[in-house]
């Protein structure tokens, strides 16, 4: 695993072991991010978007799909999303409140998801707490 693209991360608890990263949202942050896999693009909680500055567009709202159902979510345009040298430009993302999710595992500011993963060669050393993102060769 390449030290460069290595970050360093932990986990919500070890009875609920999601992986939390600090990510730099439109050059600000860092913010602390679940990794989902089962996300289908990065989700901001509300309070997030306001730090940034995003305001949903009106017209702009859709149905999400969870675990829990069905959520009405905002969606949003982000210049970049930044994982250490690990980045993204030009990405869409969700605003979504995510307080249920807030109460089982603690407080996070979002979700990165399969529009920022599908891009790199993802590697987990949990005994190291490391996670490397390694840019695809296809």
């Amino acid at each position: 695993m390449s030290s460069q693209n290595s970050v360093p991360f932990r986990l919500a608890s070890e009875d609920k072991p999601l992986i939390l990263v600090e990510v730099n949202l439109n050059g600000q942050g860092p913010f602390l991010f679940v990794i989902d896999t089962g996300a289908t693009v990065p989700i901001l909680c509300p309070e997030t978007a306001q730090k940034l500055g995003i305001e949903p567009a009106s017209g702009k709202e859709d149905v999400g799909h969870a675990a829990g159902g069905q959520l009405q979510v905002s969606l949003v345009s982000l210049a970049s999303i930044k994982i250490r040298e690990a980045e993204v430009k030009n990405i869409k993302a969700a605003v979504m409140d995510l307080t249920n999710l807030k109460q089982v595992i603690g407080d996070f500011d979002g979700v990165i998801g399969y529009t920022f993963l599908s891009k790199f060669r993802v590697t987990i050393d949990y005994p190291q707490r490391l996670i490397a993102f390694e840019p695809s060769t296809s």
